[in-house]
């Protein structure tokens, strides 16, 4: 009776510990801080041809920010305030022409991010793309995919 109370605290233990497991780990160390949104950028479709659409942070009302924490939160900041903070995990990531390509599941109503639950991310050298975020519900316009640097 012993030996299976002790066994059992012992599985719980390693459940508890592989549950907080931080997930900026090797590769997807570089991702962890904070990141200022500067542009975003989309092809448009004009006639029959598609043109290059930049729209700059500065042209716009408002600010916004992503943080990438430990205890795998992101934070989405508006106007320096917190926007909406969730736990996320790591569904894929693999490195292709020094480009780090990051799928994560982040669980938010639709109201709040629209993002379907997946937030996809491209890193290097400490710029990120970050495609949902900021989205349209903040100006009525489509960004596209959203460049920020670190900050």
């Amino acid at each position: 009776m012993k030996r299976i109370f002790t066994l059992s605290i012992l599985l719980v233990t390693l459940f508890l510990c592989a549950c907080n497991k931080n997930q900026f780990e090797d590769d997807l160390a570089p991702l962890e801080g904070s990141f200022q949104w500067e542009f975003s950028y989309k092809l448009e479709l004009v006639g029959l041809s598609y043109y290059p659409k930049y729209r700059y942070a500065s042209q716009e009302d408002f600010s916004a920010d992503i943080e990438f924490g430990d205890k795998n939160k992101v934070t989405f900041f508006v106007d320096g305030e917190e926007y909406l903070r969730k736990r996320f995990k790591v569904k894929d990531a693999y490195k292709e022409n020094n480009r780090l390509y990051i799928f994560l599941k982040v669980d938010v109503n639709e109201n709040q991010l629209d993002i379907n639950d997946k937030l996809e991310l491209v890193y290097w050298e400490d710029t990120l793309i970050v495609k949902g975020f900021p989205h349209a519900g903040y100006s009525g316009k489509e960004y596209g995919e959203n460049y920020f640097v670190r900050k």
